[in-house]
């Protein structure tokens, strides 16, 4: 029962940071969460006894190229792009798509228990 419920925090965490990538406005605080993504993939990772693949995950992704990519930001001095408010009418659009998601891992769990 408390692994379900780490599992499940973790997993929200991961989708929350996963779209604070997409949505956020500074790069770099996009390449931090993309950060906190793959620490909790590897914590992810490691509740399920994969702890070989979360290493590899921990040191390539996260030691090398995230901070990389993290340096090359802050070195380029990335300005600011505001975005558009026209973005605004594929919310309907990605809500439908995400419902369709959720509703097969929905039938996928309901098939396997």
């Amino acid at each position: 029962m408390i692994s379900q419920i780490i599992l499940f925090i973790i997993t929200f965490l991961i989708i929350f940071s996963s779209l604070m990538v997409i949505t956020s406005s500074n790069s770099i605080y996009s390449m931090l969460f993309l950060i906190l993504v793959f620490c909790n993939v590897s914590l992810l990772l490691f509740m399920l006894e994969v702890e070989f693949i979360a290493v590899i995950l921990l040191i390539i992704y996260i030691g090398a190229i995230a901070v990389l990519f993290l340096f090359i930001i802050m070195m380029i001095d990335i300005k600011l792009v505001k975005f558009k408010t026209t973005f605004l009418k594929y919310y309907p659009i990605i809500g439908l798509i995400g419902l369709i998601f959720f509703y097969q891992f929905y039938l996928l769990s309901y098939l396997l228990s």
